[in-house]
């Protein structure tokens, strides 16, 4: 079954596509979201209406913490961010990595600038 892109994107398909998507899997995992099994993913190729950039627009990527007492307890005993993020993710949380794979899951935005974004602020 082959996914038709939308105006502007390109399917990611074929050669190391296999382990780029494993890697995506495993990093939305850590954030608290689980992508379908079924997920299609684009890459932007660009058109005249995007001026060869593939992206238009924009779209926010949320990260939003719930500052509980357990919460507030972890930040206080000096937990790592690591174990801060671990911990408020089984709490709910979905990180801002998760959020924007969730979003280019959806077809709104692709994982190269979720990661370029969000890995990089």
């Amino acid at each position: 079954m082959t996914a038709e892109a939308p105006r502007g994107v390109a399917v990611v398909t074929g050669g190391s596509a296999g382990l780029g998507r494993a890697i995506v899997r495993e990093l939305a995992a850590r954030g608290g979201y689980q992508v379908p099994k079924d997920a299609v993913f684009y890459r932007g190729a660009g058109c005249e209406e995007c001026r060869s950039f593939g992206y238009r627009g924009r779209t926010a990527l949320f990260e939003l913490m719930d500052f509980t007492p357990a919460v507030r307890g972890a930040f206080l005993r000096g937990a790592s961010e690591d174990e801060l993020t671990r911990f408020v993710v089984q709490d709910g949380m979905r990180t801002i990595v998760a959020d924007g794979i969730r979003k280019a899951v959806e077809g709104v935005t692709t994982v190269d600038e979720v990661l370029r974004v969000a890995m990089n602020r």
